[in-house]
């Protein structure tokens, strides 16, 4: 064999290795950045999905706790007893400045991408946003409602003038009051979806992460009222997050 065939053959054997270990490199390398590319992907979809995630159990807190208190079922049941007797209320002062309620976080969450936002949770959110757009609807009805009302003053005299307006009022106290109702049912509908679906959000979250979050935003909601009624609330709170310690909501209400 000559010495060019042996240098070529050498070469050839070579080569090969030589180009095997570039292939290897090439694809170490390729596969490395698109490691890397997609961690980092994954990182940021976690990190949206947890900013979400506490933005809507902010909300849905607030819907669970505070909500109920607003169904007024004591003076829709009032006015109930009036209507039956024939009378009505002057409801011309009542009114609802919207927007009452603030699903900013819902929103963006459903127009989230679905790994940030499953189709399970997006079904809830829309659930809970059509609610919440009925009852802020029945409200802007309610204040129509009020402002069709006719006041008259009250030693104004029995005359035909007088008694259509009275018969008008009656009428417009009845719509108002039938609003007044489908105000409650939406109020209390948006309140059993949150308590039926906060427990899937805060799985979500360790023990330890989800006490931190929920007295942080405890803090947040009460802080603009003084100290003696934010403190106030802890035995409604303690009701509400049996998860947290007394000595931890008097600590936090407190400072």
């Amino acid at each position: 064999m000559s010495k060019v065939e042996r240098s070529f053959k050498l070469f050839s054997a070579y080569g090969i290795t030589f180009l095997l270990l570039e292939l290897l490199i090439v694809f170490v390398g390729v596969y490395g950045a698109f490691y890397l590319q997609n961690h980092s992907e994954q990182r940021k979809v976690k990190s949206e999905k947890e900013k979400v995630l506490i933005a809507l159990k902010k909300d849905m807190e607030v819907i669970r706790v505070f909500f109920p208190r607003f169904t007024i079922d004591d003076t829709i049941e009032e006015w109930n007893t009036v209507i039956e007797n024939n009378q009505y209320r002057d409801i011309s002062d009542w009114r609802y400045i919207q927007p009452q309620y603030d699903y900013t976080a819902i929103e963006y969450a459903l127009r989230s991408d679905a790994e940030v936002v499953d189709f399970e949770l997006y079904e809830v959110l829309s659930d809970v946003y059509q609610r919440l757009q009925a009852l802020e609807h029945t409200e802007e009805l309610m204040t129509e409602l009020a402002m069709r009302f006719k006041p008259i003053p009250e030693n104004a005299k029995d005359q035909e003038q007088v008694r259509f307006l009275k018969a008008e009022n009656y009428h417009t106290f009845k719509l108002f009051v039938a609003r007044a109702v489908d105000r409650k049912t939406n109020l209390e509908r948006v309140v059993q979806l949150s308590k039926e679906h906060l427990p899937s959000i805060n799985a979500n979250f360790s023990p330890t992460r989800l006490a931190e979050m929920e007295l942080t935003m405890i803090k947040d909601i009460l802080h603009p009222f003084p100290k003696a009624q934010r403190l106030a609330y802890v035995d409604t709170l303690t009701e509400f997050f049996p998860n947290l310690k007394k000595e931890d909501l008097e600590r936090v209400l407190g400072e």
